[in-house]
């Protein structure tokens, strides 16, 4: 047997194993690999992103509102969007009363606005409500008030004022 070609095999087989592994995984679990949904912008088509924070108990009421005008602020709200692993949503029910929801209002450049609203429910435990698509669960997002309340103009103002969503109707 020649020695010098066995690291080679060993490597080969490792390889083989890790996807055999990653294939099996995914048989067991019952699950396929989900899709990609974006919003279906470009950072330049955005001028301003008005965020609407809330818990669902909190409608009717007021719900902070925060407009996001910085370029760089905008590009990450369109970024973070973008091309999203999404899934089918399973029915949620009650489960949707517990989340820290974000409404996101683009206001875009040829005067038109696009919406969709985000359910954080725990961490790898998001629904999205897309304007162009039904709603669909993903294992992405963070609870967008912890990172941008305080980075535009806020203000309270009456819930009727947040972008519409199919899961609220």
């Amino acid at each position: 047997m020649d020695v010098s070609s066995a690291p080679a095999r060993r490597g080969s087989r490792a390889r083989w194993g890790a996807a055999t592994a990653a294939s099996l995984a995914l048989v067991l679990a019952g699950c396929t690999p989900p899709g990609t949904h974006s919003v279906a912008l470009e950072p330049g088509e955005v001028l301003r992103v008005e965020l609407y924070f809330y818990e669902p108990a909190s409608v009717p009421g007021e719900v902070n509102r925060t407009t996001i005008t910085d370029p760089a602020m905008v590009e990450e709200l369109v970024e973070a969007f973008t091309d999203v692993p999404a899934g089918t949503l399973a029915s949620r029910g009650e489960d949707l009363q517990a989340a820290r929801v974000t409404g996101l209002r683009y206001h875009l450049v040829d005067g038109s606005t696009r919406e969709l609203t985000q359910y954080f429910l725990q961490p790898r435990d998001v629904v999205i409500a897309w304007p162009d698509a039904p709603a669909q669960h993903t294992t992405w997002g963070v609870p967008l008030e912890d990172y941008f309340a305080d980075l535009g103009d806020s203000d309270e103002v009456d819930s009727s004022l947040r972008p519409a969503s199919s899961l609220e109707e």
